[in-house]
């Protein structure tokens, strides 16, 4: 077969969606010898990058970046002249490609479940594409079973046509760089002493103004003397005055010294800061997974997350949870993991245990299926 994957977010900076198809991409090469595949890039992404040099995987740019020239150019276009077989693409269909030829990844269907978190026009809009793209695909992948119920319930899709690749983790347990690299990174944007961490997309779903009331909770009763770090930047189609409120609540409740936001940062500061962290601090109100949740696992520290479905699928008893909605219960259990040693002792080697169980090339292989199917 000849296969063609849509890679467009590559270098984008898209936190989790990004590592995970450029971690499934990283391993199909081991995985199928058989099939042909194009991998279509945007212009200006290195495909070095990748790292892929199998005979049948071909990297090749795309014209338009536009999302809405590349969904109705460039990648039909791109399908029609290298003759292929299976199109996969992400979150929606492009026009004129036969549905029946089709993979879509759909990680989660979070603007049609909390349209309240996104710009109206463009959550209306994207509500509708990614329904359309989900009721066509011959085959839909998603990265939890949680989402995969979600699908099912809101879209009445067949579950059959729905499979689950886990995400998972590698090389966060290595060591990272040195510490004297490390303190002066710290040192330069203000984090001191033990800290909390956020790791996301700046956006409402994350609940960010959660993380900010946490904080405030345990500074006010005097629990916790250290920081919390929040590592990720904004995103297109949110609010666009959320991070502004974000910012004037942090100035309001004088805990301009105790919140620091970071932006992005390369994904060896994202190792560091895991090694460095107390704990990670995940109080969302919907996700489709959560990648950092494994990477703090695997970087050996405890997690404190919503008790949302998807974190119970994913952590089962390897961490805390609480009330996305109340921050005292959320600064509870902060306090009890950082008073109780044997707690934090306990949830650490059992977060160790619970990544093992997430392998990238599990993951691989349920592409394989799904475009197999096709």
């Amino acid at each position: 077969m000849r296969i063609g994957i849509d890679a467009h977010i590559l270098g984008k900076g898209k936190g989790g969606v990004e590592v995970y198809l450029k971690s499934v991409l990283k391993k199909l090469p081991s995985l199928d010898a058989r099939n042909d595949y194009s991998v279509y890039l945007n212009n200006g992404v290195a495909p070095q990058s990748l790292g892929i040099q199998n005979k049948n995987f071909c990297l090749k740019g795309l014209m338009f970046s536009s999302p809405w020239l590349r969904r109705s150019m460039s990648l039909p276009l791109a399908a029609m002249r290298d003759k292929l077989d299976v199109l996969h693409v992400q979150r929606v269909l492009p026009l004129f490609f036969p549905a029946e030829k089709s993979v879509v990844s759909i990680y989660d269907i979070a603007q049609e479940i909390h349209p309240e978190f996104f710009d109206a026009k463009d959550s209306l809009i994207v509500r509708q594409l990614i329904k359309s793209s989900a009721e066509r695909a011959r085959r839909i992948i998603t990265c939890s079973y949680t989402s995969k119920a979600d699908m099912v319930a809101y879209y009445h899709i067949p579950p059959e046509r729905i499979i689950v690749a886990y995400p998972a983790v590698e090389n966060f347990d290595e060591p990272q760089g040195n510490d004297d690299e490390a303190g002066i990174f710290l040192k330069e944007k203000n984090i001191r002493g033990p800290f909390l961490l956020f790791v996301g997309a700046v956006e409402p779903r994350k609940n960010l103004h959660g993380v900010i009331d946490i904080m405030n909770s345990l500074k006010k009763r005097s629990l916790f003397s250290g920081q919390v770090v929040i590592l990720g930047g904004f995103r297109e189609g949110i609010k666009k005055d959320y991070y502004p409120m974000l910012k004037t609540k942090v100035k309001d409740l004088g805990l301009e010294d105790d919140v620091v936001f970071l932006g992005y940062e390369p994904e060896s500061v994202k190792k560091m800061l895991m090694k460095k962290a107390v704990a990670l601090l995940y109080p969302s109100f919907y996700e489709g997974f959560g990648i950092p949740i494994l990477e703090a696992m695997a970087a050996g520290i405890p997690v404190v997350v919503s008790r949302i479905p998807v974190f119970s699928e994913i952590v089962l008893e390897s961490g805390l949870y609480a009330d996305p909605h109340d921050c005292e219960d959320f600064a509870n259990q902060v306090d009890r993991l950082l008073r109780d040693k044997s707690l934090f002792a306990h949830l650490v080697e059992k977060g160790k245990e619970r990544v093992q169980q997430f392998h990238w090339v599990e993951a691989a292989k349920k592409h394989l299926q799904a475009y197999e199917a096709c």
